[in-house]
């Protein structure tokens, strides 16, 4: 169980306003954030079928204007998100006991400070770079040449999608503790086992992307930057 530092008693106002950015912190990074993740991850998978299924599944959009709507309500939760998570890692502590739930406290913020690098970088180079530059989507091609000649790209892929996996997975459990879904001891037990297993799942997906990606860059040129 993730333990924070207890704190004097506030007022009733200030605990309900604080529980509400909980809710809503937590409710954004698990469904809009978390179901579009993990989406996008399994559409990846289709880099097994080549380019033309890759694209169709990945970068392929019929009306353009769903597409920018889509993403600019995906930054605005990737942004309240990360406030939300700052916000909450300066007020909370570990308890400073040994236990597993201060190593998981750890790798949850550690995990989230990589997202945003990751993130960022991926949504300049996979999204604004070649729209905005080329006028066109990611290529095939060109992302998975970098993944098979380009190490520090293939480094970045695999543990971006470890922390994803990590970081998705562990707040699916501290969501049902939250939010009062599992309270017995049994039930955290349980969901520890549900939440890994989430993990699993996830970096598998993630990770079976980037290998095709790799493998089909393989026969490919090295990309000139």
């Amino acid at each position: 169980m993730s333990a924070e530092a207890t704190s004097l008693p506030a007022a009733p106002a200030v605990m309900g306003r604080a529980h509400l950015r909980a809710a809503i912190g937590s409710f954004v990074g698990l469904v809009p954030l978390g179901i579009w993740t993990t989406v996008h991850l399994w559409n990846n998978l289709a880099a097994f079928g080549g380019a033309r299924q890759w694209e169709r599944s990945v970068t392929f959009h019929q009306n353009p204007l769903t597409d920018y709507a889509g993403f600019w309500a995906l930054a605005i939760f990737i942004v309240w998100h990360a406030f939300w998570g700052i916000r909450r890692t300066k007020r909370g502590q570990p308890n400073g006991y040994p236990y597993l739930g201060n190593a998981r406290w750890w790798l949850q913020r550690i995990t989230a400070i990589g997202l945003l690098l990751f993130l960022g970088a991926h949504i300049w180079l996979a999204k604004l770079h070649p729209r905005l530059v080329t006028q066109q989507a990611e290529s095939f091609n060109d992302l998975a040449a970098h993944m098979a000649h380009h190490a520090p790209t293939l480094i970045v892929y695999l543990l971006g999608i470890a922390a994803i996996a990590y970081h998705l997975g562990n707040g699916l459990w501290n969501f049902a503790f939250g939010f009062g879904i599992v309270t017995s001891q049994r039930g955290m037990k349980c969901a520890t086992w549900v939440t890994g297993l989430v993990v699993v799942a996830l970096l598998a997906v993630g990770w079976l992307a980037v290998f095709a990606l790799w493998h089909a860059g393989q026969p490919l040129p090295a990309p000139a930057d």
